[in-house]
């Protein structure tokens, strides 16, 4: 099978006020209108989770990556998202997992107090001096690695999608901005097949940041993360619903599906 070699980064954040991330308005990740910019809508995945590592249209990016932790993103590395940056002297992580139990910063467990300043929705106000988060108040991760994914047919797309992230990210190939995602626990699905495939170029590049949880708050790439090989038409989701008479003594099970063309 031909192959593409792609570079892929991340960042990964508890919280962002990186004028990179901002918007003239309102901070995305201090919008409760803002979940999702250019992420694919919600679907059935249409494929266990433990049949990805067989299946030749997944291209699993788990593993090692190289990182960078940054106890604010004032010190955060700004241009590292750039085609050909260095970043042969960083730290390797594991792909997933959480920063705080690979050494980076540490895990906060406090469902009273709250770890920071309750003022919604800004989550970056000051707290008090002994709290942890007051020199350490929004963490940044920038991940890289390189990776290769199989070479297009017509009619196929690559999907880059995220089974968890904590908490929010955006998405940037090639320079690019792809789009945000901020649903710790959930996927996140973007198409990057004009962004990968550009001009033969295959590098990526991938940004996380968002805010944190009350409770047990762990960051990072927390699930598996892969590319698909997707086909730009056919079946790419369905919906089961059971329907009952008015007597309840008879049910119709309903099955949509839909279909892109």
């Amino acid at each position: 099978m031909s192959t593409a070699k792609t570079t892929a980064v991340l960042l990964s954040a508890a919280f962002i006020i990186s004028p990179v991330f901002m918007r003239a308005e309102q901070n995305d990740w201090e919008n409760e209108k803002v979940v999702g910019i250019n992420k694919l809508p919600y679907h059935s995945t249409l494929i266990l989770p433990s049949s990805r590592a067989d299946a030749p249209q997944w291209t699993s990016l788990d593993g090692d990556w190289r990182f960078k932790w940054s106890p604010n993103p004032d010190v955060r590395p700004t241009d590292f998202h750039i085609p050909g940056f260095d970043a042969s002297r960083w730290d390797l992580i594991a792909v997933p997992g959480h920063w705080q139990l690979q050494g980076y910063g540490k895990p906060i467990y406090s469902n009273q107090p709250y770890p920071f300043v309750v003022n919604p929705p800004k989550v970056t106000d000051e707290p008090p001096a002994h709290y942890f988060t007051f020199e350490h108040r929004n963490p940044v991760g920038s991940y890289l690695r390189d990776f290769e994914l199989p070479v297009l047919k017509t009619g196929q797309r690559y999907i880059l999608h995220f089974d968890g992230v904590e908490s929010a990210m955006y998405v940037w190939i090639n320079g690019h901005k792809v789009g945000y995602s901020q649903n710790s626990n959930s996927p996140a699905e973007f198409d990057i097949t004009d962004e990968i495939a550009e001009n033969g170029v295959y590098t990526g590049t991938v940004k996380t940041a968002g805010g944190e949880d009350v409770g047990v708050t762990v960051t990072g790439t927390l699930e598996d993360c892969e590319v698909q090989l997707s086909s730009q038409d056919g079946d790419t989701d369905y919906n089961v619903a059971t329907e009952s008479s008015a007597s309840a003594k008879t049910y119709t099970s309903v099955i949509t599906t839909t279909i892109e063309d």
